[in-house]
């Protein structure tokens, strides 16, 4: 296996990380945010890749050949901050303090260094990779030589990996010709011109075609469009200095050795502890500057001020395993979930399970794990707003705790540890099944769950995964253990722009809690629009029955004949809305009445009329009735299911002929199946030997065919839309 060098671009780490982390001090006021996030990374990706060798290299503020040959190069970069360009030296410390090689030339990028050290290493049969957060290294990449780019997107930190196919997928060119992209198209950051009116697109064109801008140059005439053949013809010494400014140096006159890097700093740290070893007390090992090796002694600096010289015991400070134990609390959880998949635990008993590895986790993220950042507290402020907005909505109580907890959740989640990151992908299913088991047990908890993981994408751009919305779902019940609310729910409905909102506002003060949302409909809005809110609105009402919709007079009272789609319960509308009326419907959804009963008692003390839909969605059903008996027509149901040849969606019911005539289209069978009465006309009697006919309306079939002898029998077939036949 061959040996490996991480190579890595300092300046640009230190800059992603920077900015990247809040500006952290320590305690003399000294910023260390920057190296704090650069030794982060670096340890990331040392465990990662695993390499023999690793160094840094960092650019100098001399001026560089680049600069001597184009005075304007990088000149519209703004001065590196003064919070950064102090921790500079201070990293620089860090990384010669731990043996590892730190690497700057004068009058040459990082970038040329890196490039030189990688392709000697290349040529020596080592593995190489690059980490950077410029793509302009991009040219270097070759199926020996991996570049690394970190990239942030919404808060959270992945890497983008490039050997050569990597690159010609992305960007349709080898990484060589990465440098004849950029004369081309020029490069802002860096002040590299380029050829005017030539962007990606066309430059990547053009490239393709050509394979480079001297080729193309020679074939003018065929550069197409007609605006990129003239500014190439005119601005072709442009794109020859845009190249040479672009082209990282590969043989640039850097001494650079392989010795002294990872393998030696692992020898320090054995011959240290080994010496210190021999001198152990009944107190311990104590590991002294004597112990150094005889080369790092030498090097060391000469103190003259009187520091504190305490010891650092490492029995309490310790490396931190936090999140491989973070990583045992899911897995167990992931392991319960299993035992209930085998029905080995009940609901109940998952729920216990649950909270006791939720309680342990929630332990050590407020205790544990000392997390202190503006992100949190941010998050903590909107989180506590979300919840309360939607305890107000639902009627539940959510605690100020847990939206402590969901922000460090969140926060996790965006920061991105390659351990908890790998262990989601590798149970990314398991996960999944195990969030949508808990929500479909918990639909009035998955509904309100739902309902904060969208305001917190909508306020924080923050996409919650699976596990953190389980966790929340699971917050959510064991805070309210049984979701309750009103049995009714109050929505008004008025045209005019601010009608409706200010009866819903004075409504609620005079009740003393909110019963009633508003939904204002200008006079230019459609119908359709109206339906859509109205129906999104009904959806948030989980604990209700019944829904009371008051509405002005004209084209609102019949609104609910374009609803469709919600679920099933009672629809009271009620007209000519007033502050009055609504108070009076608003007391009696508090006082838990019947919908029947609170519609009345406000028409009468209040001029307007009111009607009720009930069950405003039910169930597609076919009807088996027969004048034989209940056990009869519930045998030729089940033969009609077995003999059928495709599946019908609907349900089968077997019902009481008797009852079915006398009522008729009264019945309180279609108050639950999906028909109005008017499609209910006659009931037919009809005796056949091998054939059962199939009703509805005027709509009859005859080939069914079974295998039973003089059955009296009526198979009814209600659908809202059409007829089923069954075989």
């Amino acid at each position: 296996m061959s040996e490996k060098i991480l190579l890595i671009d300092g300046h640009s780490i230190l800059n992603r990380a920077f900015y990247g982390l809040p500006d952290l001090t320590n305690a003399e006021g000294r910023h260390t945010g920057a190296v704090y996030g650069f030794l982060n990374i670096m340890f990331r990706i040392m465990e990662e890749e695993k390499p023999e060798y690793l160094t840094v290299a960092f650019d100098l503020s001399a001026p560089t050949f680049r600069h001597k040959r184009y005075e304007a190069y990088k000149g519209t970069r703004k001065p590196m901050p003064e919070e950064l360009r102090e921790q500079v030296p201070l990293i620089k410390e860090m990384l010669s303090a731990m043996g590892i090689n730190i690497m700057s030339l004068e009058g040459y990028e990082a970038d040329d260094l890196l490039g030189t050290v990688a392709r000697r290493s290349e040529a020596k049969g080592m593995d190489v990779t690059i980490l950077s957060g410029d793509r302009d290294l991009l040219q270097l990449a070759t199926d020996k030589v991996l570049i690394r780019l970190p990239k942030t997107v919404r808060g959270k930190t992945t890497i983008e990996n490039y050997h050569t196919a990597e690159v010609l997928e992305k960007y349709q060119v080898t990484p060589p010709q990465i440098i004849e992209l950029k004369a081309l198209m020029g490069d802002s950051s860096d002040n590299i011109p380029g050829i005017p009116g030539v962007g990606e697109k066309t430059a990547t064109k053009m490239i393709v075609q050509f394979g480079s801008i001297e080729n193309a140059h020679e074939h003018l005439e065929e550069v197409k469009p007609n605006k990129a053949k003239e500014s190439l013809r005119e601005h072709y010494d442009l794109a020859q200095l845009s190249k040479e400014l672009a082209t990282i140096n590969t043989d640039s006159p850097l001494e650079f050795s392989y010795e002294n890097n990872i393998d030696e700093l692992k020898t320090c740290v054995t011959s240290s502890c080994a010496g210190a070893y021999l001198e152990k007390t009944s107190d311990g090992i104590a590991i002294h500057s004597y112990h150094l090796p005889e080369y790092m002694l030498s090097s060391l600096k000469l103190e003259v001020e009187d520091k504190d010289k305490r010891m650092i015991h490492l029995n309490s400070y310790s490396r931190d395993t936090s999140l491989g134990q973070t990583v045992q609390y899911f897995q167990i959880m992931l392991d319960v979930f299993e035992d209930y998949r085998q029905d080995m635990l009940s609901f109940d008993g998952l729920m216990m399970e649950f909270r006791k590895q939720l309680n342990d986790y929630y332990d050590y993220l407020i205790y544990g794990q000392k997390l202190v950042n503006i992100k949190i507290s941010t998050y903590e402020q909107l989180i506590n707003q979300i919840f309360e907005n939607v305890g107000e909505m639902y009627g539940i109580s959510l605690s100020k705790k847990y939206s402590h907890l969901l922000a460090r959740r969140l926060y996790i989640q965006l920061q991105g540890d390659h351990l908890i990151d790998n262990w989601m992908k590798q149970n990314h299913d398991e996960i999944e099944e195990m969030f949508q088991a808990v929500s479909a047990v918990l639909e009035k908890e998955s509904v309100i769950c739902s309902r904060i993981v969208n305001l917190i994408k909508l306020n924080l751009d923050i996409e919650a995964d699976s596990l953190n919305q389980l966790f929340l779902l699971l917050d959510i019940k064991n805070q309210n253990q049984k979701i309750q609310g009103l049995s009714a729910a109050g929505i008004i409905l008025s045209h005019g722009y601010a009608t409706a909102s200010s009866i819903a506002d004075a409504a609620n003060q005079i009740i003393g809690r909110k019963v009633f949302d508003a939904i204002d409909m200008p006079l230019d809005m459609q119908m359709s629009d109206i339906t859509g809110l109205l129906e999104k609105h009904i959806e948030r009402f989980i604990t209700c029955q019944d829904v009371v919709l008051l509405v002005d007079m004209g084209s609102l009272e019949q609104i609910h004949s374009q609803m469709g789609g919600l679920r099933n319960l009672n629809i009271g509308i009620i007209n000519n809305i007033s502050t009055a009326l609504a108070v009076d419907i608003g007391l009696g959804i508090c006082g838990n009445q019947k919908l029947e009963d609170i519609l009345k008692r406000a028409s009468e003390s209040n001029v307007c009329t009111y009607r009720i839909i009930h069950n405003v969605q039910k169930e597609d059903a076919v009807i088996f009735s027969g004048e034989n008996g209940i056990d009869t027509t519930e045998k030729l149901k089940e033969l009609i299911l077995k003999t059928s040849a495709t599946s019908i969606p609907v349900k089968f019911v077997a019902y009481d002929y008797y009852r079915l005539m006398k009522n008729g289209s009264h019945d309180e069978i279609f108050h639950q199946a999906c028909l109005d009465h008017a499609q209910f006309a006659e009931v037919f009697r009809i005796e056949t030997d091998r054939t059962v006919f199939t009703f509805a309306d005027d709509h009859v079939s005859s080939d069914a065919q079974c295998t039973w002898e003089n059955v009296s029998s009526v198979v009814v077939c209600m659908l809202s839309d059409q007829v089923y036949t069954s075989r």
